[in-house]
């Protein structure tokens, strides 16, 4: 007998697959030539008071962080960031990472993927392999960054942190692992470093800079070299909205409703595409956690209820085994 998954001979494979579709699931959709700031910029006009993301029951709404993205963006240019340069994200999943990725896209640059787990040296092989001379970082992260001003490209590091975000008992803890870690010595207005608070007093930009979406690059991400040399990927503005609109009407619903958890990191290709973008290409509200906690994100999943949450095997074994 045939597996009901297996083709049909004579059937062409690509109606046997649309066979496999939601009724509601369209097989063809048009692409619009636009940039990815678009998903943000769209979901704030269409539901500006709608939560856009949520940190610790705390919610942004799509409001604040178009404001906050476009203020930073003009910050950002000011760095001398535009067409051609890159910026560094060295974040956990918190709001900054949206407003900090928008603002980049707003100025028409390139978002170089950062991972917390890199140490220094691989942070610096490929701030210099980029070329990228601005870093958005946490400030536990500082220390491995910091170090590569004045030592290559890297000019100007702009530093936030989540001490403020934490119950009283947690915020402590926070600051005596920032003292150890040596993050305290840099979170001031000095010169090449720079605080993210301060950055979003600028006024906001009015205008985005153009882009290209088949051919300006969005989005640098760094491959892990299992096989090889690490690589950076390319992802153009084209290529990610793709991604985007074809999760959105995949996931089906109205925009503006529901929620997708954000505890996959965003510095990979899964948590990107699948958690971000597909929240912002349906105005829905992304539940963010900072670094992967089975107690935490079970905690964001029963208060907050997401329609979406997207996993890796691991998660759901533990989360089973609980």
């Amino acid at each position: 007998m045939r597996h009901p998954l297996l083709p049909t001979p004579g059937i062409p494979w690509q109606d046997f697959w649309l066979s496999h579709y939601d009724c509601d699931t369209p097989s063809l959709i048009p692409y619009p030539r636009v940039p990815l700031s678009t998903l943000l910029e769209a979901a704030a006009e269409r539901f500006p008071d709608h939560a856009g993301c949520t940190l610790y029951g705390r919610a942004t709404s799509y409001a604040e962080l178009r404001r906050q993205s476009r203020s930073l963006s003009r910050s950002l240019q000011k760095l001398g960031v535009g067409p051609g340069r890159c910026v560094g994200m060295l974040l956990p999943n918190i709001p900054e990472y949206l407003v900090a990725m928008q603002a980049t896209w707003l100025a028409s640059a390139t978002v170089l993927q950062l991972s917390p787990l890199m140490v220094a040296e691989e942070i610096q092989h490929w701030l210099e392999t980029t070329g990228c001379h601005v870093v958005i970082a946490l400030d536990l992260l500082a220390p491995n960054v910091v170090g590569a001003i004045g030592h290559g490209p890297l000019e100007h590091v702009v530093l936030t942190s989540l001490v403020e975000r934490l119950a009283i008992w947690k915020g402590l803890f926070y600051r005596i692992e920032r003292v150890r870690r040596g993050g305290a010595l840099w979170l001031r207005d000095r010169g090449a470093t720079h605080l993210f608070e301060t950055l979003l007093h600028e006024e906001p930009l009015e205008h985005p800079v153009p882009v290209d979406p088949a051919q300006d690059v969005a989005v640098l991400a760094p491959t892990g070299g299992t096989t090889a040399s690490p690589k950076a990927v390319e992802l153009t503005h084209r290529n990610l909205l793709a991604n985007a609109m074809q999760l959105r009407l995949w996931c089906g619903g109205e925009d503006g409703t529901g929620g997708i958890l954000g505890a996959l990191p965003f510095f990979h290709a899964y948590g990107l595409s699948v958690s971000l973008l597909t929240s912002l290409a349906g105005a829905s509200t992304i539940h963010l956690y900072p670094r992967f906690e089975k107690k935490g994100v079970l905690g964001v999943i029963e208060k907050q209820k997401p329609t979406f949450v997207p996993a890796v095997p691991a998660m759901l074994l533990e989360w089973t085994l609980t």
